[in-house]
């Protein structure tokens, strides 16, 4: 895509890389205190070259490229270079730190959802749990939210259909046991996890020499059980759609698409949304009980808002929302509490705000 759009600037990217800086390789990695070895290094600057220089060979593509073609393209493209990349350290195609490294990359996995606009067409492309939710506002101001994803997991009755076409029928009953694939993993589709993908002669040489353990789950019959293919989903933008949420399963654990959008909205407004005001069920309150939790609630919704940026806002009201406004206690509980990931998963979020003059502008468009 970058090539059929903009030639000039993969050529760039592409001597950036040829270059002796390390900073184009070193800027993936989130810390200073965390960065590649040299051997690593080398070896992604090789790969990432070799990249763009087939990238840079491709003819140009006539008329508009097929979106889904492409977005499947790079998942699965990606999935098999980190493959690839762990396959050749194995094999002592790698010096020692180097070949583990890379073998602990695929060791692991990770989730993706990527959204692309192009006008007012949205695609999103998802593999694994996390997902993407479109808040927009009608006429009368209310907010709506429309899921643009779909969790790839156990409770996703099509993917269950899927793995099973994938696989004979002896093995339908041990595929996805205890609401995980071969009883282990929560996702469904996934980069990297190689021990759901390999074969067996490829976990024996490859993870269990390497790790001196069986890598090698129950029922593992017929590889690959899971795949880094992206489901994808096209949405034709009005100037009614605000904004875009994506977010790890972290977040829509703990709120609602519709109760995510109405916070990101109303952020956008200026004003603070709190959860329905309920009586308890298991006790009464008395009419002075119930009068202070309406102050407190007053209180909050007339102090200003003091996260500028949205996402923040989310995570704010997602570990410390009440009723009655933010439990600051609370959240900086769930925030700070050692081994968190014990009472809460990570939580990651990108608001992506959308042009209403814009889409009004082209609204007459196909």
């Amino acid at each position: 895509m970058l090539y059929h759009y903009r030639p000039s600037a993969l050529e760039d990217a592409l001597d950036k890389l040829q270059s002796e800086d390390d900073f184009v390789v070193c800027r993936f990695y989130p810390t200073k205190r965390d960065p590649p070895n040299k051997e690593t290094m080398a070896l992604y600057r090789k790969h990432l070259v070799k990249y763009a220089e087939e990238l840079t060979q491709m003819p140009p593509i006539g008329g508009t490229p097929n979106i889904e073609e492409v977005f499947k393209a790079a998942f699965l493209r990606l999935d098999a270079d980190l493959t690839k990349e762990a396959l050749l350290g194995a094999s002592g195609g790698l010096d020692e730190a180097t070949a583990r490294e890379r073998v602990e990359a695929v060791v692991s996995g990770s989730c993706s959802l990527v959204a692309y606009v192009t006008g007012r067409d949205l695609f999103v492309s998802s593999c694994g749990d996390a997902e993407a939710v479109l808040g927009s506002q009608d006429e009368d101001g209310v907010w709506h939210a429309t899921p643009l994803s779909h969790k790839h997991d156990s409770f996703n009755e099509k993917e269950g259909e899927r793995l099973k076409k994938a696989h004979p029928e002896a093995e339908h009953h041990s595929i996805v046991r205890g609401g995980r694939l071969l009883g282990s993993l929560v996702p469904l589709r996934a980069f990297g996890d190689v021990q759901f993908k390999w074969t067996l002669e490829q976990i024996r040489e490859n993870l269990n020499k390497t790790y001196n353990r069986n890598f090698v789950l129950p029922n593992y019959y017929t590889p690959p059980y899971l795949t880094a293919e992206p489901q994808i989903i096209r949405q034709r933008l009005t100037h009614r759609d605000k904004f875009l949420i994506i977010a790890t399963d972290g977040l829509w654990e703990i709120l609602s698409h519709n109760k995510a959008v109405t916070l990101v909205g109303k952020h956008m407004e200026g004003v603070h949304a709190l959860d329905q005001f309920k009586l308890p069920t298991d006790h009464r309150l008395t009419l002075k009980e119930v009068n202070s939790i309406l102050e407190k609630r007053k209180a909050a919704m007339a102090t200003p808002i003091i996260d500028t940026n949205p996402a923040t806002y989310l995570i704010r009201h997602a570990l410390g929302g009440t009723e009655q406004g933010i439990d600051h206690h609370k959240l900086s509980a769930l925030l700070t509490i050692p081994h968190a990931r014990v009472h809460r998963d990570d939580i990651t979020i990108t608001v992506i705000r959308f042009d209403s003059d814009y889409l009004r502008n082209r609204s007459s468009e196909n």
